[in-house]
């Protein structure tokens, strides 16, 4: 029975493989064309490989130092006096929602937590699509640690 489980499960995922490295090309391309600069990276259970086919994929955006900085409080405290009071998350959903691969209607920003994150849905048939967890770097997110030591435990206790 676990075998036929496990065997069931790798298949399913074999088959959502090249649409996880699609959203992972995309959402990257679309990420640098923001911030040059910037990087993307996958955690959780993609990351540990502990994944199962209806898990999330988890995406932690780490900036450059300059672009860290808190947004503008008032207009023209940047440049001039069309600053806009933007977070990183409201700037990269709005860009998502012009991305044909992002299902428009399943676009949440959710910037009240520890972590901010922006919730997406990958655009294709309802048993293909990607559900995507968008977060921004920071002092609170260990996301990325945690993958690291849960791959490293994983290693040490096969």
């Amino acid at each position: 029975d676990i075998n036929t489980f496990v065997a069931t499960v790798m298949g399913k995922l074999r088959k959502q493989e090249s649409r996880k490295l699609s959203a992972i090309k995309r959402l990257s391309m679309l990420v640098t064309t923001i911030w040059p600069r910037a990087q993307v990276h996958l955690y959780g259970s993609h990351r540990s490989d502990l994944r199962l086919p209806s898990s999330d994929l988890d995406f932690v955006i780490c900036l450059p130092n300059v672009h860290k900085k808190a947004p503008a409080d008032t207009p023209g405290a940047l440049e001039g006096r069309n600053a806009i009071n933007e977070s990183n998350q409201k700037l990269l959903a709005r860009k998502l929602k012009s991305e044909s691969w992002i299902e428009l209607k399943s676009i949440k920003v959710i910037e009240r937590t520890i972590i901010p994150v922006i919730k997406v849905t990958t655009k294709d048939s309802r048993s293909k699509s990607l559900q995507l967890d968008i977060s921004f770097d920071s002092p609170q997110h260990h996301g990325l640690e945690t993958a690291n030591m849960v791959k490293h435990i994983m290693e040490d206790l096969p």
